[in-house]
């Protein structure tokens, strides 16, 4: 069986939480709580083993399929898109793809930043890639947000997911290579840039010598913070 991809690690964490809470908050109103029991009978389990596994965040533990994760959210009471996304946009007819994900040493990073830019091969090697639900380009992207520059339109640690293809207007939320550096601002227009933190100094600028706008800001996924 091939091992849990990250995401659909983030996913099943996201579920238990979900089920931990759900027992808590029945216990405190003096209601039975959920258990995995009944559980494995509205999912036709053989055994309530199934349904550990199924919950677990193991990498070598059975996927969450889109039938189960209905039935979770149905028990649960809770969406599917509470600890799915992906899954909830394959439900929902949405485009789901795979976005490679940019990481490495930050002369790295500002070099296939470079590369993304000018349409040509990236040739910084990709590793990790993560979901983007929706119709994109394949020149699509995926950058860590490494500062709070842009809070709080882009929390620090976020994914950003980065469109060279568009054309960058007033307001768009934009990735730059800036002093060698992948940073993100906002275009306000002029070939002007502002950084959203206004505890930043410096926070409006233009770009000078070798920086370049690599691309627009489609979208953002937080991952889970773990505990």
């Amino acid at each position: 069986m091939p091992k849990l991809t990250e995401e659909q690690i983030r996913e099943k964490v996201k579920l238990h939480a979900i089920y931990v809470n759900k027992v808590e908050t029945q216990k405190a109103r003096g209601e039975k709580p959920i258990d995995q029991e009944q559980i494995r009978i509205v999912l036709g389990l053989k055994t309530q083993s199934r349904v550990s596994q199924i919950m677990s965040s193991r990498p070598n533990s059975s996927p969450l399929t889109p039938e189960n994760a209905l039935v979770f959210a149905r028990l649960l009471d809770c969406q599917v898109q509470d600890f799915a996304p992906r899954i909830n946009a394959l439900l929902s007819g949405t485009p789901v793809h795979q976005i490679s994900i940019i990481e490495g040493s930050d002369a790295e990073i500002a070099k296939a930043a470079r590369q993304m830019a000018a349409g040509k091969k990236i040739t910084t090697k990709n590793g990790r890639s993560i979901s983007y639900p929706g119709n994109c380009s394949t020149e699509v992207r995926a950058f860590i947000v490494d500062s709070e520059a842009m809070q709080p339109e882009l929390t620090e640690g976020c994914f950003a997911y980065v469109d060279p293809t568009i054309e960058s207007s007033s307001g768009n939320a934009v990735c730059l290579v800036q002093d060698d550096k992948l940073v993100f601002a906002k275009y306000i227009g002029n070939s002007t840039y502002e950084f959203t933190n206004k505890k930043f100094k410096d926070r409006v600028f233009k770009l000078k010598g070798k920086d370049i706008e690599v691309g627009v800001v489609i979208g953002t996924f937080v991952p889970m913070v773990d505990q």
